[in-house]
């Protein structure tokens, strides 16, 4: 489950690569407007005709926008999923090993498990001025696995071992349960996002910096909850996030097993 925003170029990409691991089905928030949502959606209805994606609408742009859109994923998938991941839609689920990530998440279908942590590994520009035709085989260049900039993870979520999802909180297992990271060390939540986890048998691979001319026009657009008064703030906001996500200090080719599957079905 996912919510995107002006997205629609890399929309495919993100869920037939998301098919190849194992998904069965997707959940996809729209926060498109206008004549760019009607572009998305158009896009997602042979999905949505197929069974394969659920596509979902909320108009909130408040500070909470990433928890509202994690209540309603959770909402539409309630009896629907085993796991269910809520992350990104420029974050790629990557198992080191094989193509599936089914067979590990079912070494963890264990009573107590009610959620893997999945730990980042951000992908910078590779310095390029334009956006990639395929993420995933022309941003090679990432951070090192210890950079800050990975110091964060998503879950994937037993669902009906967690408590409902609220505007404000999702992701707790209920009483008697716990989420545990990819090492089998319970992660308390929130909290231990924070921190450098292992990255070492199943990571999510973080496009953020599709290029030099994507990031302009991301930091353009704005970020919901965020209200700037000078477009200075802008500027300095969007150049942060850019130090801090766009390091291509090693290349990493390991996704290269998946490229000729996403080029097949995306018929390239």
């Amino acid at each position: 489950g996912t919510t995107f925003k002006d997205e629609t170029p890399f929309l495919r990409e993100w869920i037939e690569y998301h098919r190849i691991v194992g998904a069965t089905h997707l959940y996809l928030v729209n926060h498109d407007e206008g004549e760019a949502r009607v572009a998305s959606s158009a896009l997602l209805k042979p999905y949505v005709d197929a069974g394969i994606v659920t596509e979902l609408f909320h108009e909130d742009r408040s500070l909470y926008w990433q928890y509202q859109s994690w209540k309603a994923i959770t909402e539409a998938a309630e009896g629907q999923t085993e796991w269910l991941l809520l992350t990104d839609a420029d974050a790629f689920l990557f198992p080191m090993q094989g193509l599936s990530a089914v067979p590990y998440l079912q070494q963890f279908e264990r009573p107590e498990v009610a959620g893997l942590a999945v730990y980042t590994c951000t992908f910078g520009t590779n310095n390029r001025k334009t956006p990639p035709k395929l993420q995933i085989e022309e941003l090679t260049g990432r951070a090192p696995m210890g950079h800050v900039s990975n110091w964060t993870a998503n879950y994937v979520l037993r669902q009906h071992l967690c408590l409902p999802s609220t505007s404000k909180k999702y992701a707790d297992p209920q009483p008697g349960h716990v989420l545990v990271d990819t090492d089998n060390m319970v992660v308390s939540g929130i909290a231990d996002k924070k921190r450098n986890g292992p990255k070492d048998k199943l990571r999510l691979n973080h496009y953020s910096l599709k290029s030099k001319q994507d990031w302009h026009r991301k930091t353009t657009r704005g970020w919901p909850g965020v209200v700037w008064d000078a477009a200075a703030k802008k500027k300095t906001l969007g150049q942060h996030k850019k130090n801090m996500l766009d390091h291509n200090d090693e290349q990493d080719r390991s996704m290269d097993r998946f490229v000729p599957l996403v080029k097949r079905a995306l018929e390239l």
